[in-house]
């Protein structure tokens, strides 16, 4: 492609947040299921904006919020 689709550039504070909140809300709860049976595995289970950082390092330009790294990927 000649240039870089837009995908999430136009990610609001609104979206931004209800992201956060759901991938807060899953982590959350895959801590609770650990808790309650510590042989299940549970250490994918991770936050959207830490798997932004682990999956996109190179081409995030600003790490300081997910908003900020889903819009500069």
């Amino acid at each position: 492609v000649a240039e870089k689709p837009l995908f999430y550039q136009g990610l609001n504070d609104f979206a931004a947040s209800m992201l956060d909140k759901v991938s807060t809300e899953l982590v959350d709860t895959a801590q609770a299921i650990h808790e309650k049976y510590p042989d299940m595995d549970m250490s994918d289970v991770i936050h959207l904006f830490d798997w932004y950082k682990l999956n996109y390092k190179e081409s995030i330009a600003d790490f300081s919020t997910l908003q900020s790294a889903m819009r500069t990927c």
